[in-house]
């Protein structure tokens, strides 16, 4: 096959040739979103948080005991520097 001299008429020659031969697309499917979560244990209980509501996730920091609190506080802990 003889391509035209027009660089311009060459990619339009490529275009029609590809659409010519190319298959269908696939049968388009409702996208059904999946729940996405993230799963975590807190002062031994086993929680569940969704992911629209977590905005960071750390492992506990260095921290410093605190006095006369309540047992399920660890202390205070420097995060940002």
């Amino acid at each position: 096959m003889e391509l035209p001299a027009d660089p311009f008429q060459q990619l339009l020659t490529y275009a029609n040739r590809s659409v010519a031969v190319a298959t269908g697309l696939p049968q388009q499917t409702e996208i059904v979103p999946e729940w996405t979560g993230i799963a975590f244990t807190l002062c031994g209980a086993q929680l569940v948080a969704p992911m629209g509501q977590v905005t960071e996730i750390l492992t506990i920091p260095a921290h410093t005991r605190l006095p006369s609190v309540q047992d399920w506080v660890r202390g205070i802990a420097n995060v940002r520097g």
